[in-house]
């Protein structure tokens, strides 16, 4: 099956095409560790290979695995409390009410009141 889904990347890299890789969640998959492996014998050693993994708060990165890091969502998780005013949370309940109802039906509905 890694043979089949993975022919056209393979092409591609012979090609030249292809710089990097970037995998989502593969902690999903049954064995991460092999997969990535597998992958970077496709792609080779000089190609970039992340991943997309929201590491938690001390969650450290497995060293083992053959990538060149993540994303960035751990460090967006940092640095993202540098752009939000922590004045405007009182207000934030505001933007979160539903929107008012239209009465416009949605496809496939046969009903014309709002949801």
């Amino acid at each position: 099956m890694f043979e089949a889904s993975h022919r056209e990347l393979r092409s591609w890299v012979a090609d030249g095409l292809v710089d990097g890789v970037r995998i989502d969640h593969p902690d999903g998959l049954s064995d991460p560790a092999e997969y990535l492996d597998r992958l970077r014998s496709v792609i080779g050693a000089d190609r970039w290979l992340v991943i997309e993994k929201i590491l938690g708060h001390a969650e450290p990165l497995d060293d083992h695995l053959p990538i060149d890091g993540t994303t960035g969502y751990d460090a967006l998780a940092e640095l993202g409390g540098v752009f939000v005013d922590p004045s405007g949370a009182p207000r934030s309940p505001r933007c979160r009410r539903p929107a008012p109802a239209t009465g416009v039906t949605r496809p496939g509905s046969t009903s014309t009141k709002p949801p």
